[in-house]
């Protein structure tokens, strides 16, 4: 099983699409969702890291990140299998250009 690290960006991220959806958009039960999904991403993640896609930005395909479709974001990450790490990078909406911020 893989030890799963989440970056301060990622956090951020994450807490600020919760907090979006939450109060922005009014919506607690959405958020919820988006967190229980999110949970078992990062447990698949823990068991099967290579399950999900490269990145396929030439850049990002050399870093061998990875991403996730989680409804209408991303999450980027990376795996180091020597160290049986998963870091999670990032996470996107789905139609930011991603690529420029990582």
């Amino acid at each position: 099983m893989y030890k799963l690290v989440v970056t301060e960006l990622a956090a951020d991220d994450l807490n600020g699409i919760v907090r979006y959806t939450a109060i922005k958009l009014a919506n607690s039960a959405a958020a919820t969702v988006f967190l229980d999904k999110v949970e078992k991403c990062y447990q698949t993640l823990k068991e099967t890291p290579l399950i999900y896609a490269e990145c396929l930005a030439p850049r990002l395909k050399r870093k061998k990140y990875r991403k996730v479709v989680i409804g209408n974001f991303l999450l980027i990450y990376r795996v180091d299998a020597e160290a049986n790490v998963v870091v999670i990078l990032r996470f996107f909406y789905g139609r930011r250009n991603y690529i420029r911020y990582l």
